[in-house]
C-alpha cells in the first residue's frame, strides 16, 4: 500500500495518538492517520514505510476496534453516541488493575475481530448490525446509567461471541502490569499469564 496517499506519511502529523487521532500542526487538529492527504501535505522526511502504516492502522481501527468497524460498515458517523460511551467505559476500565487487563486482551483481540468482521462479504453486515442492537447500544446504555459492572459483561460478551464466530483463540499472553505504588519510585514489573477471554 502507498502510504504517500494518506495523512500517516505528512511532516504535519505529529506521533502523538489520542482516540485514534494525530494531532495535525497545520490544521490544528486531531485527525486520523488514514485519512486522504491534503493540499497541505508534505512528505515527512525519515518516517519509514512501517511507521506510516503503523500510525494508518492505528487510525483505522481507533482505539475500540469492532465499535469503529461496525459504526463504519453501518455508515454511523465518527463522533457518534455509541463511539462516545465506549471511550468512556475505556477510561473508566483503565482506573482499576482488572479493567486495564481487560483492556490489554480487548487491544490483542479486538483488530482480529474488526478485521474478519471487514473482509466477511457474506454475514460481515449482519453481524455488525446484530452487534450494534445487541451488544454496543446495550453497552452504551449501562455506561449512560454509569452501571459499568453491566457494560462491561454486555461488550465482553459480545466480543467472545464475535470471537467464537470467528474461530479466534480463547487463550491470550497478556503482559500484566503490576502497580507501581507497591513497588517503590516508577517501577513496573511485567509477567506473561494466561487469561481466558
Amino acid at each position: 500500500m502507498d502510504y504517500d496517499n494518506y495523512c500517516s506519511s505528512c511532516t504535519y502529523m505529529h506521533d502523538n495518538i489520542h482516540n485514534g487521532k494525530y494531532w495535525c500542526e497545520m490544521k490544528t487538529d486531531w485527525k486520523k492517520a488514514c485519512d486522504p492527504k491534503c493540499y497541505n501535505w508534505v512528505k515527512k522526511g525519515g518516517r519509514s514505510t512501517y511507521a506510516c502504516e503503523d500510525m494508518y492502522k492505528n487510525s483505522y481501527y481507533s482505539p475500540y476496534y469492532i465499535t469503529t468497524i461496525v459504526c463504519k460498515m453501518l455508515g454511523l458517523p465518527d463522533d457518534c453516541h455509541q463511539l462516545e460511551m465506549i471511550a468512556k467505559l475505556k477510561e473508566e476500565m483503565i482506573k482499576t488493575h482488572k479493567g486495564r487487563v481487560l483492556v490489554a486482551i480487548y487491544n490483542v483481540i479486538g483488530p482480529k475481530i474488526a478485521q474478519k468482521l471487514l473482509e466477511d462479504q457474506e454475514y460481515g453486515k449482519t453481524l455488525a448490525d446484530y452487534s450494534l442492537k445487541h451488544g454496543i447500544n446495550e453497552t452504551a446504555k449501562a455506561v449512560e446509567k454509569e452501571d459499568y459492572g453491566s457494560a462491561i459483561k454486555i461488550y465482553s460478551q459480545m466480543t467472545r461471541d464475535l470471537a467464537r464466530c470467528y474461530g479466534i483463540g480463547q487463550k491470550i499472553a497478556v503482559t500484566k502490569l503490576v502497580d507501581p505504588v507497591s513497588f517503590g519510585k516508577r517501577r513496573f514489573t511485567r509477567k506473561k499469564e494466561i487469561t481466558n477471554c
